[in-house]
């Protein structure tokens, strides 16, 4: 059995390729929680447990300080679920394990 791919090529403007690019990069920073580490939708994600925090969801939650947070993340009291670019995110799960523990 011969499988033939078909491959299309289209010119388009290096100011087009740019904004595309652009968005698609925006849409991943604004939904981080929608992609898997093998960048394709993460349909099985549905439970609200797996959702993700930002550090400063995080830093209100707890009541500390971002140092403090960071002092959190490096003696494992609290782990980065992931990270994207600059931003981190931590696990809700975590968090709510973490604050049952001191509880």
């Amino acid at each position: 059995m011969i499988v033939e791919k078909q491959i299309q090529f289209f010119q388009m403007s290096m100011e087009d390729l740019s904004t595309i690019i652009k968005k698609a990069v925006t849409s991943a920073i604004q939904n981080p929680k929608i992609i898997n580490m093998n960048n394709s939708l993460d349909k099985s994600n549905t439970n609200p447990e797996d959702d993700v925090l930002t550090r400063e969801e995080v830093k209100n939650i707890l009541k500390v300080s971002y140092p403090t947070l960071w002092k959190y993340n490096n003696d494992g009291t609290l782990k980065v679920k992931s990270k994207i670019g600059r931003r981190v995110y931590y696990s809700k799960k975590d968090l709510t394990n973490l604050l049952n523990d001191v509880a």
